[in-house]
């Protein structure tokens, strides 16, 4: 993946937030991104969603870049206040990070 492709990523949602009606999803942000890897890692990039709404909030069919990154599976959800985070390679993520999921 590219850093063009995250920050296109990021543009998508955020017009898609602006523009969606006010339901549970619009509690859904991009908390954090990384996406400048050092020494051009690419496998290290993420992307961190935030819930900042006291209900949880189905994600399932949401995508990353139009499916091309990542689509949440069936039945996830994101709890209350939680946090998620996408990622090209979980395994890279530090063990403290239970909520990583692959993007592929």
């Amino acid at each position: 993946m590219t850093n063009r492709l995250l920050r296109n990523a990021l543009l998508v949602f955020t017009l898609w937030s602006v523009i969606t009606p006010a339901t549970a999803s619009a509690g859904v942000v991009i908390n954090e991104i990384f996406y400048n890897a050092p020494n051009d890692l690419h496998d290290l990039q993420w992307i961190e969603f935030h819930n900042a709404w006291d209900q949880a909030v189905d994600l399932s069919g949401w995508t990353v870049d139009d499916g091309k990154v990542y689509t949440f599976p069936a039945q996830t959800t994101l709890a209350p206040r939680g946090f998620i985070v996408v990622a090209l390679n979980p395994d890279s993520l530090p063990r403290s990070t239970p909520t990583a999921r692959p993007a592929h």
